[in-house]
Parts: C-alpha cells; structure tokens; sequence
C-alpha cells in the first residue's frame, strides 16, 4: 500500500503542453528577443520593422533550437553514473 502512494508521487516527465506553458515563463528567449530588437531595430521603428525583424530571425533561429534539441535527445541515450550527475542524492 505504502509503495503504491510512494509510485503515485513520483515526478512524472513534464508533457507538451507543460513545456509550452514553461516557454512563456522562461527568461532566456524573452533575454534573446530584447537584444535582437534593441540592437536591430531603430528606436523610430514601427510596426513594420519590428515584423521584418521577426522574419528575418525566425528562419535563423528555428535551425539552430533544432540542433539544440537533437543534441539533448542524443545526450539521452549516453551511459552516464547517475549518482555523481544528480547532486541532490
């Protein structure tokens, strides 16, 4: 019984949504946004600069999450001593 409440308690790997609703949270993209637009687009820019910025970056940053995101999933399946990697234990 005690072993049930205990598998019933365990963290479970955070899910898509989870993971979009964290992204909105997360300081590096926002960081990552304001220097691209503080140092590429005028301070008199409107509307439309702001959108041409958009689409210039998006297209450069898609490629390298993409790469960022392989590499984690690769790192998964690396033999690794999880007692000296895990500090909290």
């Amino acid at each position: 019984m005690l072993n049930d409440n205990l598998s019933a308690l365990a963290p479970r790997p955070i899910r898509y949504i989870g993971a979009f609703a964290f992204q909105r949270i997360n300081p590096k993209p926002w960081l990552m946004a304001l220097s691209v637009f503080s140092v590429h687009v005028p301070n008199s820019g409107g509307f439309s600069l702001v959108l041409g910025a958009a689409v210039r970056f998006g297209p450069i940053n898609l490629p390298i999450i993409s790469v960022w995101a392989l590499g984690g999933a690769r790192l998964r399946h690396l033999p690794i001593d999880r007692q000296r990697v895990n500090c909290s234990t």
